[in-house]
């Protein structure tokens, strides 16, 4: 039977090399999760050209979700429905990965809602 590696979403913004870094380590085996989506706010973010290296080069299957709003200001309702719509059917766990702590504190509130 094949093992299940649990599957997290990445919260960037940013230029994605922490990124890149962790799809790199998951490819060497180095360590035993699958990224298995991505979330922006920033459709011209560095992390969603990483993405597309990693589902070509390493054959990994990264799903990516673009979301209006500004780092550091929390979303509408129907953003932070959309995020956690998307982080329920491709993940067991968000990770946040740069940005600041707003989007964090919405992030975990809407998914511990969620899950409870």
């Amino acid at each position: 039977m094949a093992e299940h590696n649990p599957g997290v979403v990445i919260w960037g913004d940013g230029g994605g090399s922490t990124f890149r870094a962790t799809v790199d380590a998951i490819h060497d085996g180095i360590v035993d999760f699958d990224v298995t989506g991505v979330i922006t706010t920033d459709k011209d973010a560095g992390i969603l050209e990483h993405v597309k290296y990693a589902n070509s080069a390493y054959g990994m299957d990264i799903e990516s979700l673009v979301v209006e709003g500004r780092p550091g200001r929390r979303q509408d309702e129907d953003t932070q429905g959309r995020i956690l719509d998307f982080v329920g059917s491709c993940a067991e766990s968000l990770v946040l990965m740069g940005g600041d702590g707003n989007h964090g504190r919405t992030a975990r509130r809407g998914t511990e809602r969620r899950c409870s």
